[in-house]
């Protein structure tokens, strides 16, 4: 039971066991299988279906602000090339809006994981789904920006190359968004 224990003991404490492999993982542990394999298929979608309760309830997580009433559906609608969906057994757990000029630059923005479905490649996958169909578009440039502490995910996993950019503040800073 030791070696299990300690299995169990990472899949709630630290390592996340996405909630469509939570009872199969405990149910195998509670019977002392010994060694479980646990293979998590998390969906990914082009344009796929998203609703606004989901999605702001995931951007309030993925950022840490408190949960904002925004028309998503409206906004990536009427502006965005399109966007990515990752679902685990239907619950959004990953989403990445394209925006575009109509031409040829696209915009990666709001990249957004689910924090207990983190470091498993969820927001690379999205993003190189992203750049597959911006590609597709005839797009040429895919650009994003990003605060320094995601430099290795973007520069790194997604292989983003760091340039030169300029940024204006428009509006004074909102509390809590």
């Amino acid at each position: 039971m030791g070696a299990d224990r300690g299995l169990w003991d990472r899949a709630n404490g630290g390592d996340v066991v996405l909630p469509a492999l939570r009872e199969a993982l405990g149910n195998a542990l509670l019977a002392g299988s010994g060694i479980v394999t646990v293979i998590a298929v998390i969906s990914y979608q082009w344009r796929g279906s998203v609703h606004n309760p989901e999605l702001n309830a995931l951007h309030a997580d993925g950022f840490g602000h408190r949960l904002l009433d925004d028309d998503w559906e409206a906004q990536i609608a009427g502006h965005s090339l399109g966007w990515v969906c990752a679902r685990d057994d239907g619950k959004l757990v990953g989403f990445v809006n394209v925006a575009w000029d109509g031409g040829v630059h696209a915009f990666i923005l709001d990249t957004l994981v689910a924090t207990a479905a983190r470091r498993h490649g969820i927001g690379t996958r999205m993003v190189t789904i992203a750049a597959e169909q911006a590609r597709a578009a005839r797009c040429e440039w895919l650009h994003v920006d990003f605060e320094e502490h995601l430099r290795s995910f973007y520069a790194g996993s997604c292989g983003f190359r760091p340039t030169e950019a300029g940024l204006i503040a428009l509006q004074p800073p909102e509390l809590g968004h």
